[in-house]
């Protein structure tokens, strides 16, 4: 099965901003990127045209009727290899997704960065949720056996990168700076490439903000509500 016809859009599902039901990603300001794997995880639903280039994703789990991309964890990947950001600043990473299979060492879920100096994003260790980061990463403590909404923010100026899991913050590490614009985004693997992850995704969202705690709530409420979590 092509990863197109994956990821085609299913009937009755609910719609970006929650179809009568919660705000969605849209609602917030300074959305960058959206990708929802149903609807093509390649198309940038933010109206930015950030679009993803898709490398060996295909269909995985279904859940509440949303069927995730599959990335396998050695060649897939999904990849804006110059991702306006808009201006270097603050930054916040929101996406829902579980682990396959564990394989061994730090695996990458979502990042932006230049492979170096620049970094920031989330992945995992062991099926643990993990912050990464070009300083260093940090162990959260929350497993990813099942589907989770994450959130990792930078702030523009702090130098403070904080992992949330499930709305709850898990993990903080020291951060070298605000981010750059124009730099790699990539989901299945690490910006710049490596630690690549056997993993489910339902959506993720990029944001030129570190969102406040009510800005997550609405992200949170959204996912939950969307893909029965």
């Amino acid at each position: 099965m092509s990863s197109r016809r994956a990821f085609s859009r299913g009937r009755g599902r609910t719609a970006i901003a929650g179809g009568g039901g919660p705000p969605g990603p849209a609602s917030i300001t300074g959305l960058r990127g959206l990708y929802l794997s149903d609807t093509s995880l390649a198309t940038d639903q933010s109206g930015t045209g950030n679009t993803l280039t898709l490398s060996a994703v295909t269909a995985g789990s279904v859940q509440n009727g949303h069927t995730a991309a599959r990335f396998d964890g050695t060649t897939s990947s999904a990849v804006r290899a110059v991702f306006a950001l808009g201006a270097a600043g603050a930054i916040t990473i929101f996406a829902v997704a579980k682990v396959i299979s564990n394989g061994v060492g730090d695996k990458a879920i979502a990042s932006y960065g230049d492979g170096a100096f620049d970094a920031h994003g989330m992945g995992h260790n062991g099926g643990v949720a993990l912050l990464q980061n070009a300083v260093a990463s940090q162990v959260g403590s929350g497993s990813l056996a099942a589907f989770r909404r994450m959130c990792t923010t930078q702030e523009a100026s702090a130098g403070t990168d904080r992992l949330y899991l499930d709305g709850v913050q898990d993990a903080t590490q020291s951060a070298v700076g605000p981010v750059a614009n124009s730099l790699e985004l990539a989901i299945g693997r690490a910006a710049g490439g490596g630690q690549a992850a056997n993993i489910d995704v339902l959506a993720v969202a990029v944001y030129a903000a570190s969102l406040t705690a009510p800005q997550r709530l609405v992200l949170d409420t959204w996912a939950a509500a969307r893909y029965a979590l």
